[in-house]
């Protein structure tokens, strides 16, 4: 499986698990390797303390897939450790549908 696939099945269950993560795409020409080269940025919704308001914040900018897939895994782990299960699996229901 590549990697861009992999890395939009873990957004859509880090999303279905209730936080918001999302992953930018950067194109640019290199200098050093003289070709274009692609930068991903991993982003996370937060709560700003001051404003109120919700905004992106950056979690991780990387011009490697592996280590984005990575990341999102590691974001996912932890949802799921924190008692934030798929919807209709009963973990954050009280124990229905077990």
């Amino acid at each position: 499986m590549n990697a861009r696939r992999m890395m939009d099945k873990l957004l859509m269950a880090i999303n279905l698990r209730g936080r918001r993560v999302k992953v930018n795409q950067i194109k640019k020409y290199s200098e050093r390797c003289g070709r274009m080269v692609t930068k991903y940025v991993v982003m996370e919704e937060r709560l700003q303390p001051k404003t109120g308001k919700r905004r992106y914040v950056s979690v991780l900018e990387s011009g490697q897939a592996a280590e984005v897939v990575q990341a999102l895994a590691d974001m996912l782990s932890s949802a799921e450790a924190q008692g934030h299960g798929p919807p209709g699996t009963g973990r954050s229901a009280g124990g229905i549908g077990r």
